[in-house]
């Protein structure tokens, strides 16, 4: 019993061994070298990246003309992957808390907001892109309910990242914005992201690999000469306890 324990757990050791865990490629840009900002339909012709509000990236819905949505996109030049190379990708975000941005309130298991995330079809500036001047976006890639805030949410871009690396589609961005009012007003609920650089919240583009096939296999037959070893171990014991 004791050995067959041991052989599972060499087993399991060699199959973590294998996988990509430890090998993603992070893409966590500073305030300097990020691209993104929002657009508020009441200034729809005002750039809101600069304080008070340059740390926020809000989607929120509205019926009397106070939505909000945010773009954000990522420089893929320094990731030399194909995509199939890429095994999976995602956006990971961090909600804060909305009610100090005078934005609407925070979604709450009993209001939950679901936004949904988008590629865009144009190109944006990020000094200069308001309500107005935001590209318009393709079909719905990807959605995210959002139920609370001081809390970390992932989108999956997995097929978006592959598209951008293959050169079929142009890598514009994305965009989160609310699938539909919640709350009413003055109340309307809001999904805050926070787009602080140097920090953990900061947003993140985070790409797994496909493990290359030779580590694989030197995992898998590293597993196997401990099982052997192993085995022929056992084997003596037992002769040995007759």
């Amino acid at each position: 019993m004791y050995c067959q324990v041991i052989c599972t757990v060499i087993v399991c050791a060699a199959m973590l061994a294998a996988s990509p865990a430890g090998y993603g490629i992070t893409l966590q840009p500073d305030e300097t070298a990020s691209k993104d900002s929002f657009g508020y339909e009441f200034l729809a012709t005002t750039n809101l990246n600069n304080p008070p509000f340059g740390a926020l990236l809000p989607a929120g819905g509205t019926t009397t003309g106070h939505d909000s949505k945010s773009v954000i996109e990522f420089d893929l030049s320094s990731v030399s992957l194909t995509g199939s190379q890429v095994q999976s990708a995602s956006l990971d975000l961090f909600v804060v808390d909305a009610t100090t941005s005078g934005f609407g309130v925070n979604p709450t298991p009993g209001s939950p907001l679901t936004v949904n995330l988008s590629p865009l079809t144009g190109s944006w500036v990020e000094a200069t892109v308001d309500w107005s001047t935001i590209p318009t976006q393709g079909a719905v890639e990807t959605s995210q309910v959002i139920s609370g805030h001081n809390l970390p949410v992932s989108f999956d871009v997995t097929n978006l990242v592959k598209l951008w690396l293959d050169g079929g589609l142009t890598n514009n961005g994305m965009i989160l914005e609310a699938d539909s009012p919640v709350g009413s007003s003055p109340n309307w609920v809001t999904a805050a992201f926070s787009s602080a650089s140097g920090t953990g919240a900061a947003p993140a583009l985070v790409i797994t690999p496909v493990p290359e096939p030779s580590a694989v296999l030197l995992a898998l037959l590293g597993g196997a000469g401990a099982m052997w070893m192993l085995r022929g171990r056992c084997r003596r014991r037992r002769l040995a306890d007759g």
